[in-house]
């Protein structure tokens, strides 16, 4: 699978989801508000790793960047009946096509 907005997974829970992301992106805008956000422990093929996870609920929508160039927006919704997060990333390099891609990515349970 692609990977997106530097999403590793999307996993459902009771209040909505769990965002875990491949790389350090710790600080977040949530509704348009930055949050830094804990780093979380989860187990990769046997190992524990630590990555970024954000908890979020249906309807919030968070913003990261890597550069001001380079970044995307998320968004939880759910569609066809499936929790998820729409991503939108963009990549905007100075004097070059601005370049943009959209995935919905299901929750796991």
């Amino acid at each position: 699978m692609t990977q997106i907005c530097w999403i590793e997974h999307v996993r459902q829970t009771a209040y909505g989801v769990d965002i875990y992301f491949t790389r350090g992106k710790t600080r977040v805008a949530r509704n348009g508000t930055w949050e830094d956000m804990p780093l979380a422990s989860i187990t990769v093929e046997g190992r524990d790793m630590a990555y970024p996870h954000v908890i979020a609920a249906v309807g919030d929508e968070l913003s990261l960047a890597n550069t001001p160039e380079d970044g995307c927006s998320i968004k939880v919704v759910t569609q066809d009946g499936t929790i998820g997060v729409v991503a939108n990333a963009f990549f905007n390099p100075p004097g070059l096509p601005r370049n943009l891609s959209t995935a919905f990515i299901p929750a796991v349970p």
